[in-house]
């Protein structure tokens, strides 16, 4: 009898090993329906910028340490975070497609005089495996003197054919 229990453990453990592989699987499918509707609705959605925010960390998607304000001390590093909101996702060949592209402008806080372009300063063109739905930018900006500035994003949705701007108004104290 001794020696049977050992055998037993090792049956039970085993099936539920396989049994829970199975069930993850099964939960796994039905996440991936959901992905594709979600997919369908924000495909349908209109480009968007949200949370254009003034930080003092990020970490990545949704974990940053937003300051109060946007304002800084000269000779800080300036970090701005934000998502792209309701981007295409194609599915092609079985991978997921994404293709994002984003201008920089500083200007004063009037939007006269410029002080900072960068055309498609940052580019997101992911293929994946399965559907990613979160994705963020992060801007840094160091040695900006002291004065009232306005730090403009545009966002082009390369798949979708559609652009959007977002403004964040900043202030360098001495």
């Amino acid at each position: 009898m001794k020696r049977l229990f050992p055998v037993i453990v090792a049956v039970v453990l085993l099936c539920g090993v396989l049994c829970h592989g199975a069930y993850a699987d099964k939960d796994h499918a039905e996440i991936l329906k959901l992905r594709e509707k979600i997919i369908q609705v924000q495909n349908k959605g209109n480009l968007g910028i949200r949370n254009l925010l003034p930080c003092r960390s990020i970490q990545m998607f949704g974990t940053f340490e937003a300051l109060p304000e946007a304002r800084i001390r000269e000779g800080e590093t300036f970090l701005i975070y934000f998502e792209p909101a309701n981007f295409n996702v194609v599915k092609k060949d079985g991978r997921y497609h994404v293709h994002l592209v984003q201008d920089l402008v500083v200007t004063d806080s009037e939007g006269s005089e410029t002080l900072l372009e960068r055309p498609a300063f940052a580019t997101l063109n992911h293929s994946t495996e399965e559907p990613v739905l979160e994705y963020y930018f992060k801007n840094t900006l160091t040695r900006v003197p002291p004065g009232d500035y306005l730090f403009k994003v545009t966002l082009h949705d390369k798949l979708k054919g559609q652009t959007v701007e977002k403004v964040l108004p900043f202030t360098v104290s001495k």
